[in-house]
């Protein structure tokens, strides 16, 4: 920490400065926190959507991209490759939301290095390598601000379950 952002290091500005340049967002890139997972994405297809100037908030994967392009260009996923077996394509396609329809609701899973978190519904349950889950009203506080664990522990608990099943 002491050399970040010092001359020779792969971090521009430290710690701090990566927060407060995420703001509202808490934390940054690496953490499980909206700063870190949180990313917006530009989509333009004249000939596909109606909507324009339109910001949809349905939350999305980085695994949703593929099926989306899959299915905007007509394609096939494959089975097969040669003699392979192709994994089966992950995520799913974001065109209904894309064109104001609602996605429907799912769990989405996240980790790295140790940082973690799940989002189901408006609920998102996150946690710092080796620290307490806490658990955001993603609807009412986006910006993670208040910790609902104490006042939902069930929740708390079955996302955790949920967490550790998918890990």
């Amino acid at each position: 920490l002491e050399r970040m952002g010092s001359r020779g290091s792969y971090h521009s500005v430290g710690s701090g400065w990566a927060n407060a340049s995420n703001t509202p967002w808490r934390m940054y890139k690496h953490y499980s926190h909206e700063g870190g997972i949180s990313t917006p994405c530009i989509m333009h297809w004249p000939a596909g959507f109606r909507r324009r100037n339109a910001i949809e908030s349905a939350p999305a994967h980085l695994i949703d991209l593929m099926p989306t392009i899959v299915q905007a260009s007509g394609a096939e996923y494959p089975q097969r490759f040669n003699t392979r077996q192709i994994l089966p394509m992950a995520g799913m396609s974001l065109i209904p939301a894309l064109r104001g329809e609602r996605l429907p609701e799912r769990t989405l899973y996240f980790e790295h290095e140790g940082t973690r978190a799940v989002r189901e519904g408006r609920y998102k349950l996150t946690a710092l390598r080796g620290g307490s889950w806490k658990l955001y009203d993603m609807e009412s506080d986006r910006t993670e601000l208040e910790d609902l664990a104490d006042k939902q522990p069930r929740r708390v608990e079955s996302l955790a379950k949920k967490w550790e099943t998918w890990a």
